[in-house]
C-alpha cells in the first residue's frame, strides 16, 4: 500500500489529466487531500521504522536494567539505514512528482491567460502606445491571473513540511545516537 501511494498514485494522477481548482481556499489547487495522504502514508512507514528500531535496540537501550549480551550487527544497522533511505526517497519522489504535475498545469494556465491578455490589448509590447480593447475582459483575465499565481505548487503547507522533516530526521538521529553511545 505504501509503494502504491508514493509511487503509483503520482503517476496515475499524471495520467488522469486532472484539472487544478484555482479557487481552492487553501491555494493548493484542490490537491490538499493528496498531500495529506502522502504525509500520512509516510507517517505509517516512519512508525513501522521506529517500531523496528525499538524492537531491535530495546535490549541495548535498557542494558543497565536488563541483563543482556545482545549486540546489533552491521547488517542490522545497514538494513535500518537502507529502509530509512527508501522512505526518504519515496516521500521525496511522490512530492516531486505531484509538484511537477501541479507546476506544469499552473504554467500552462498562466500561458493561456497571458495569451488572452495579449488578445485584448492592442500593441501589448509598447506600454506607452498600447490600448485596451475590452476593459471588462482585461479585468476578468487579471482576476483569473491572480488566482492562478496565488496557487501553491505543492500539496502541502509549511506546517506539513515541518512535520515531514521531523519524521524524516528522527529515525536516523535515533540510529546514530545508539551507534555513538554503543
Amino acid at each position: 500500500m505504501f509503494l502504491g501511494v508514493h509511487f503509483l498514485l503520482p503517476r496515475r494522477l499524471e495520467k488522469a489529466d486532472l484539472n487544478l481548482f484555482f479557487y481552492d481556499p487553501r491555494n493548493m489547487g484542490g490537491f490538499a487531500p493528496i498531500g495529506q495522504l502522502l504525509k500520512r502514508a509516510y507517517y505509517v512507514y516512519t512508525g513501522g521504522l521506529l517500531a523496528y528500531f525499538f524492537f531491535i535496540y530495546i535490549p541495548i537501550i535498557f542494558s543497565g536494567v536488563i541483563d543482556s549480551t545482545y549486540e546489533v550487527g552491521t547488517s542490522t544497522t545497514v538494513f535500518f539505514s537502507v529502509a530509512w533511505l527508501m522512505g526518504v526517497v519515496s516521500i521525496g519522489y511522490s512530492m516531486w512528482k505531484v509538484h511537477t504535475l501541479m507546476a506544469g498545469k499552473k504554467e500552462r494556465r498562466l500561458k493561456e491567460l497571458e495569451d488572452d491578455l495579449r488578445d485584448v490589448i492592442e500593441n501589448p509590447y509598447d506600454i506607452r502606445n498600447s490600448t485596451v480593447a475590452d476593459e471588462g475582459k482585461r479585468k476578468e483575465i487579471v482576476r483569473q491571473l491572480d488566482h492562478v499565481r496565488g496557487m501553491k505548487e505543492y500539496p502541502t503547507t509549511f506546517t506539513m513540511w515541518s512535520q515531514i522533516l521531523i519524521s524524516v530526521i528522527l529515525p536516523q538521529v535515533l540510529n546514530m545516537t545508539i551507534q555513538i553511545a554503543g
